[in-house]
């Protein structure tokens, strides 16, 4: 019976076959209908949608294909780029190898009491610049019956540009001041000099600069005390000039030895001035105190006590190859400063003996005979001192000059010699400083009076020529310097 069961050419086992079929076809049947009737609802599929569809696709292939060939394009021109700037550096790079530039290091710039740029030891330039604006008035004694004339107005009394620093190296230096004049705004030059550090502490410096004479002069303009120099400094000084000195600085010990054109040999030909040879001696003593301190004529208070001593000499002989002779001059003064925290002491002796005062147009007649027959020895002295009321800010100072003439007066600025009716002159001045950021932005008020006649005018400072004396003057100046 099992073998039966398991036969499948025996009839039971047909039957059971023929009914898994039927069953299997029944239960197929709805799924098929189920899916006629769905592919019957369907839109139908038209050829043309179909080709549209196509061509889109393809149009937004090509369109990414051609980003990328672009891309690849950019790239490869971004590289051919890359390497033609490469190409270039390295050129101007070897072509910088084989010069002498000052460009070896980078350049920097900022301010540092003055504009600079700067290229480390090869390259400095320092920009400084000064603006000195005045409103002055004078009242003079004109006549015997003591009619005051008084004058009036603003002046522009300095207005430089500085240009100072080092080329090549630090041991090379230079000084570039250029001015522009009161009267018709023309620019000038003042100081024009090169500079060599010898080592050692000697310096070598040839060109246009002060004369090595007077302290009150070879204190910068921008660091005075009053609003203008003394007067005893316009009859005395050598101001600017021309020449070549070799100077020597220590811890405690200055001197300068210069070889120039003589006072007031400045914008000349050589062969225009006013000497054969001029020469020129300074020394300066420092037994307490710093060198910086001395820069100007104040105290503020942290500085501490200090000590200068200073003595000079001048002889300058003048041309006689012309048509007169120039005056021979020797020149001599001794100062000494004193400042501490808040306070400064300054005095200073000057004086000068002139010979050979043949000039013509200057004297007539007698006159000229005598002071070409005798010598001239002139003298002066000036006291001048400060206070601080508050500190680092007001400053009260007062100044006392006194001139004995010898009945002449001597034009450094002309070289001529004039006789004079009065001896001497005698000027007090009093006034306060407001220093707003120290020297770089001050206000001065100070009152000047000529006790004596004034002989020449010094507009500079804001006096008049007279033949009276109980000249006052008022002078206000602000400083801007930056």
């Amino acid at each position: 019976g099992a073998a039966q069961r398991l036969c499948p050419c025996h009839p039971s086992g047909s039957e059971n076959t023929g009914g898994q079929a039927a069953s299997a076809t029944r239960a197929v049947a709805p799924i098929v209908i189920l899916l006629f009737a769905l592919l019957t609802t369907l839109p139908p599929v038209r050829a043309a949608d179909m080709r549209d569809e196509l061509t889109d696709i393809r149009a937004r292939i090509a369109r990414i294909e051609a980003i990328r060939r672009a891309s690849d394009d950019d790239q490869a021109l971004a590289r051919r780029r890359e390497e033609h700037v490469r190409t270039l550096v390295r050129e101007v790079l070897a072509d910088a190898d084989t010069r002498a530039s000052l460009l070896d290091q980078p350049l920097h710039a900022g301010y540092d009491a003055g504009f600079y740029i700067a290229g480390d030891d090869a390259f400095l330039l320092k920009i400084r610049s000064l603006v000195q604006f005045r409103y002055i008035a004078s009242s003079v004694d004109q006549d015997d019956e003591h009619d005051n004339e008084l004058l009036g107005g603003f002046q522009a009394r300095r207005t430089w540009l500085l240009l100072s620093g080092h080329v090549l190296t630090p041991r090379l230096r230079y000084t570039l001041l250029t001015t522009a004049s009161r009267s018709d705004e023309s620019l000038g030059i003042e100081i024009a000099t090169i500079a060599y550090d010898l080592g050692d502490r000697w310096t070598l410096t040839a060109g246009q600069c002060k004369m090595p004479f007077l302290r009150e002069w070879l204190v910068s303009s921008r660091y005075q005390q009053a609003v203008e120099r003394s007067y005893l400094f316009n009859l005395f000084t050598g101001m600017y000039t021309q020449g070549v000195s070799l100077d020597y600085r220590n811890e405690s010990l200055a001197m300068t030895l210069s070889v120039n054109d003589g006072s007031h040999g400045w914008k000349t030909d050589f062969d225009d001035d006013r000497t054969d040879y001029a020469i020129t001696l300074r020394g300066e003593w420092k037994p307490l105190g710093e060198w910086k301190q001395f820069t100007d004529f104040t105290s503020n208070s942290l500085e501490t006590f200090g000590l200068l001593l200073g003595a000079a000499i001048d002889y300058e002989q003048g041309k006689s190859d012309t048509a007169f002779d120039y005056a021979d001059l020797i020149k001599y003064t001794a100062d000494l400063t004193l400042q501490g925290g808040g306070w400064n002491l300054f005095a200073a002796f000057v004086g000068q003996h002139v010979t050979k005062n043949q000039v013509p147009g200057s004297l007539k007649g007698d006159a000229l005979d005598d002071l070409a027959r005798r010598a001239v020895d002139q003298f002066g002295v000036m006291v001048q001192g400060g206070v601080y009321l508050l500190p680092d800010t007001l400053e009260l100072f007062a100044r006392y000059e006194w001139m004995s003439l010898d009945d002449a007066v001597f034009n450094a600025a002309t070289g001529v010699t004039t006789t004079l009716d009065d001896d001497s002159i005698a000027l007090v001045t009093v006034g306060t400083v407001w220093y707003l950021h120290g020297h770089d932005a001050k206000v001065t008020v100070d009152v000047v009076y000529a006790i004596d006649p004034i002989p020449l005018a010094d507009s500079g400072a804001g006096l008049r020529a007279s033949d009276h004396g109980d000249q006052i003057t008022l002078r206000t100046q602000f400083q801007l310097m930056f």
